[in-house]
């Protein structure tokens, strides 16, 4: 006689404090085969202690979750387990929210007003391995040169494209894979690529990741921070 599958359900763990939009996650989330989706409205330590206990399929951070400073959660979350696959999120589709959650280490960034058809189409292909991000709307600061200026002296010019094209890099992307999360050709991934590594001095993918780190670490953030400040985005 055949057995049936009983392979464990993937959880999808919600961290997220608000009930309303926790409570909607869960059902909108529901129909995704193989899949199970648990609201956990706490802090950072218990959503841990809950994923490293059960086979976690991505941890969805929302704006709601109790944690002062996201992005340096997303690292710590990161540093327990490289697998575990994370999503923010967000009440905004900016550029800075997007590049800033990519570049802590997320796998995907959701606006709270996406679709249902939406949220399940970027669930799905998150957890196939694909990185997800929304059609992205300027950001406050519009720049031709997109780096912030505070320490210019010290900071390589990038443009705005360039340091997309570095953050999708960081997260460990082909060049095929950056041209389709960016919606461009091979071609130009690779054109973007060059002129970034000329100007950052480096010659090859990984000294080129550890620049782009190195920067974010001393700007990007707190420009990002700026961003929140004047959108009172209130995660």
């Amino acid at each position: 006689m055949a057995q049936c599958s009983t392979r464990t359900p993937l959880v999808l763990l919600i961290a997220e404090t608000r009930p309303t939009v926790a409570a909607g996650l869960r059902v909108f989330l529901a129909n995704i085969p193989g899949t199970q989706p648990v609201a956990i409205m706490t802090g950072f330590d218990h959503v841990v202690d809950y994923a490293e206990h059960h086979e976690i399929g991505l941890i969805i951070v929302g704006q709601g979750a109790n944690w002062a400073t996201p992005l340096s959660e997303f690292r710590r979350l990161r540093q327990k387990n490289p697998m575990w696959r994370l999503v923010l999120l967000a009440d905004v589709s900016d550029r800075d929210t997007i590049m800033a959650a990519l570049s802590a280490g997320a796998s995907g960034i959701i606006p709270t007003s996406v679709e249902e058809h939406e949220l399940h189409s970027a669930i799905t292909r998150i957890l196939a391995g694909t990185i997800y991000i929304p059609n992205m709307k300027p950001s406050v600061e519009q720049q031709d040169s997109a780096w912030p200026s505070r320490g210019a002296a010290s900071q390589p010019l990038l443009t705005r494209r360039q340091i997309e094209v570095l953050g999708v890099l960081a997260q460990g992307c082909s060049n095929k894979q950056i041209a389709q999360i960016l919606s461009i050709s091979d071609s130009t991934v690779s054109m973007h690529l060059n002129a970034a590594f000329q100007a950052l001095g480096v010659h090859n993918r990984t000294s080129a990741v550890m620049a782009y780190g190195n920067m974010v670490r001393s700007g990007h953030e707190a420009r990002y921070d700026l961003v929140k400040k004047k959108k009172s985005i209130a995660f």
